[in-house]
Order: C-alpha cells, then structure tokens, then sequence
C-alpha cells in the first residue's frame, strides 16, 4: 500500500517536473480527461485486481489479464462517473 502511494507520488511530481522544466502552462488534454475520471478509477480498480471480479488470474497471459483489467477499469469508471452526473441532475444538484 505505502509502495502504491510513494508511486503515484512519484509519477505526479514528475510529471509537474517535466512541467516546469519545460514550462508547459496548458495541461494537454489527456491530462484533463484523466483528472476527470481519476477518482473513479480509484473507486473501481481494486474489484478488477483483487475482489469478486477479479480478472488478473483470467488466463495464463499476464499481460492479457493486465489489459482486462485495465479495460474493465476504464470502462467502469467511464459508466460511474455518467452515474454520478445523472444522479445530481436528477436530485437537482447540477
């Protein structure tokens, strides 16, 4: 867990790195449809890696299992995070 955290860190202070360093001011848009969808992928990947749905141990390939899970991953934050909109627009919030 502390490895997975340090990571991230790491990766994200990189990237602000190569920012800076290059002085880049405008996030390209992938960063932007990451930021968006970040949290969900965050809700979501773990059931995909180590829960009930848990695909990594699906075939013999890791890297198949890996791309399994990333698509199950993407594509469930994808429909969480419409949920999510539909649900305050619904109850008025947005």
């Amino acid at each position: 867990l502390v490895a997975h955290m340090l990571g991230g860190i790491l990766i994200v202070g990189a990237f602000l790195s190569v920012f800076d360093t290059f002085k880049i001011e405008r996030y390209p848009l992938a960063f932007k449809v990451t930021d968006r969808y970040s949290y969900y992928v965050y809700l979501t990947h773990y059931i995909f890696l180590f829960g009930p749905l848990a695909l990594i141990a699906l075939t013999n390939t890791i890297f198949l299992n890996i791309m399994f899970v990333i698509l199950a991953a993407v594509v469930s934050s994808v429909l969480l995070y419409r949920l999510h909109n539909l649900i305050l627009r619904v109850i008025d919030f947005k």
